[in-house]
């Protein structure tokens, strides 16, 4: 089966273009510009969310909860 000239040329342009993609970004190891476009934010501990003051907050909640407390 033989292809006709113009899939023929569409082909090879498609090639050459995915040739010139490849040298452009082989070099750059990070290519993406803007990393907080596409990447999610690192999860952080809040100030006053965390460890023994947010252990404290709740075991006085439950306190309150269920030990008759005001």
């Amino acid at each position: 089966m033989r292809l006709s000239p113009s899939i023929t040329l569409a082909l090879n342009i498609t090639y050459l273009d995915l040739a010139l993609i490849q040298r452009l970004f082989a070099g750059s190891r990070d290519f993406l510009p803007a990393p907080e476009l596409y990447c999610s934010p690192v999860p952080r501990e809040r100030h006053g969310k965390s460890g023994v003051a947010r252990a404290k907050r709740k075991a006085r909640k439950y306190k309150r909860r269920n030990h008759g407390r005001p």
